[in-house]
């Protein structure tokens, strides 16, 4: 098995499809009338930030408490509403996912293939576990059981007590994959979880059992190229729907109870969409952004103001959906239209990881490890 990185392939692809006039260069930014203000209620620098690995780490909220990571293993634990430091660790190890959470630890990810479990309220360690690959994606738990997935294709179970593996599943790998892998979603006793073999599945949590599984996307083409499907993007929970999308393939609704697919609208990207107000929305592997509607999939609108500016993924934010590009730019569109209605920067380096919704503020990780907590305000 052969991993590209996944930007190099999406340009790969786009090459091999199109005419020399195709443009590839970033879309300049545009005047817009704002619509709203977008407030930085505190700022912190989170140490090293991420690397030029596509590594894509998310901060995490547990009470009042964001927790954070940087590449070289600097934790943090703040309080949501300051950025005060409550504590910080230096675990001297490079970390490629996090921050997950299961009841009592936040769960870090390394380019060593290990687990490790950190005590919430101290970081103190709690334990750690050798896997078959580097973990790309950030750990989740449920029932006792903490799943990650390892970029080999594999999903464990681990014991959320003593870090021993309790089961794994291993899904049949294409020849060529982009890099990374989405994360696994829990809800109860069952996780959800999207493979580079452009296959979903729902497992019995505690014994790995598989409850359905189901094909997002079908592999096409000649060239391995074309043939790539990875689900990369981490699938949603929308009530009682399952959202996941696709490489080169589908945006696909199921019942999250038994599988049944619902709708199927033709998609590509390596980010998992962001859903509210009975809409779905996903940023393309062209940098579209587009709305669909989540009872058929019907498209809503589509924003092209922000081509090849290598999205994030998007975040339903208010009345807005946000996203941000590599140049570190956040941007608001409205939930009706798409239309463009804000923007601020917030790090120099970019942003490609996911962001984190609390109620009325917005957490963003920057690549250069700026954390900003953002909220909007009238103009």
């Amino acid at each position: 098995m052969k991993h590209v990185w996944a930007l190099l392939a999406v340009l790969m692809l786009g090459a091999c499809a199109s005419t020399d006039d195709i443009d590839i260069e970033p879309k300049e930014l545009q005047d817009f009338a704002a619509k709203v203000k977008i407030k930085e209620v505190w700022s912190r620098g989170i140490g090293a930030g991420q690397d030029d690995r596509y590594t894509r780490l998310v901060p995490a909220l547990s009470g009042d408490t964001l927790y954070a990571t940087d590449i070289e293993g600097e934790v943090y634990a703040l309080d949501k509403r300051s950025g005060k430091v409550r504590w910080t660790v230096e675990l001297d190890e490079a970390i490629s996912a996090g921050v997950g959470l299961s009841s009592d630890a936040l769960l870090l990810g390394s380019y060593k293939g290990e687990v490790i479990a950190l005590n919430k309220v101290d970081g103190r360690e709690m334990w750690r576990v050798q896997l078959s690959s580097e973990v790309l994606s950030e750990p989740a738990a449920s029932a006792g059981i903490v799943v990650a997935t390892t970029n080999d294709g594999k999903l464990y179970g681990i014991d959320a007590t003593s870090g021993s593996i309790k089961w794994m599943f291993e899904s049949v790998q294409p020849i060529l994959t982009l890099r990374g892998t989405s994360a696994p979603v829990v809800k109860g006793d069952v996780v959800y979880a999207g493979f580079d073999n452009g296959k979903v599945y729902a497992f019995e949590i505690e014994t790995g059992l598989i409850q359905w599984e189901q094909r997002v996307a079908i592999p096409k083409g000649k060239s391995e190229l074309e043939r790539i499907v990875d689900i990369d993007g981490t699938p949603l929970l929308a009530g009682e729907i399952l959202l996941a999308v696709s490489y080169q393939g589908r945006l696909v609704a199921f019942s999250s109870a038994t599988g049944r697919p619902l709708w199927a609208e033709e998609a590509s990207s390596v980010q998992g969409p962001a859903a509210d107000y009975g809409q779905v929305y996903i940023a393309g592997a062209a940098d579209k952004v587009q709305a669909m509607s989540l009872a058929n999939g019907v498209s809503l609108w589509v924003n092209t103001d922000l081509l090849r500016r290598k999205l994030s993924p998007p975040a339903a934010w208010g009345d807005f959906v946000a996203v941000a590009d590599f140049e570190g730019y956040l941007h608001l569109l409205t939930r009706e239209s798409g239309a463009m209605a804000a923007r601020t920067k917030v790090d120099g380096d970019g942003v490609r990881a996911r962001m984190l919704v609390d109620g009325d503020t917005l957490f963003v990780l920057g690549s250069g490890g700026e954390l900003s907590a953002l909220q909007l305000k009238p103009l």
